[in-house]
């Protein structure tokens, strides 16, 4: 009886790190690097690859448009 190979692929998780905020006030504190860092510990627990460099929306309020 000829060997039976069974090949095993696994397909890449990939992750794109998104950081947002809707206050002036938050850009003048660790808001963003606290983000990021919090996104980046969880991609790399899940075993997931980084696709690009993060997302950072710098967006403003809906509650009061600023």
């Amino acid at each position: 009886m000829a060997p039976v190979f069974k090949l095993r692929y696994e397909a890449a998780m990939f992750a794109i790190a998104y950081a947002r905020w809707s206050s002036m006030e938050q850009t003048k504190g660790s808001t963003l690097a606290r983000q990021l860092a919090a996104t980046s510990e969880h991609i790399a627990a899940m075993g997931w690859q980084t696709m690009r460099e993060p997302l950072v929306d710098r967006g403003r309020s809906a509650y009061t448009g600023e």
